[in-house]
């Protein structure tokens, strides 16, 4: 089986595009996904063959994925303040924002203020 006729059928498939805008959507909160790699392979073969049409495909669907991908993050982030908020209730009582596990005499030495292991001071 030649390797090269193999990739020239899995890059020619129906289901390239479609494929590719998932990949590259999920790459946006996964950056360790390899949806670059898939991409770049077939935009070679695509303008190897000068195949406009695959081009404008293949372009299409990379913004489609992007956006989709990006506006999935963004949400993802706008709307973590509520789940956070309800995790960190403990430390609602204390005034400088620290809860129980809260250090107030070992700030730095430039700020004076006390250091708390969950983030704030």
């Amino acid at each position: 089986m030649d390797l090269f006729a193999v990739c020239d059928a899995l890059l020619r498939s129906p289901w390239l595009l479609p494929l590719l805008v998932v990949m590259i959507a999920v790459d946006a909160p996964f950056p360790m996904f390899p949806s670059e790699t898939l991409l770049m392979s077939a935009s070679a073969m695509a303008f190897g063959s000068h195949d406009v049409t695959l081009v404008a495909g293949l372009f299409v669907a990379s913004v489609v994925g992007s956006v989709l991908g990006d506006t999935a993050v963004f949400w993802l982030g706008r709307c973590s303040h509520r789940v956070l908020r309800r995790a960190s209730t403990w430390s609602a009582g204390s005034p400088a924002g620290c809860g129980p596990g809260c250090w107030p005499g070992r700030g730095s030495r430039w700020s004076g203020r006390g250091s708390c292991p969950a983030g704030g001071w």
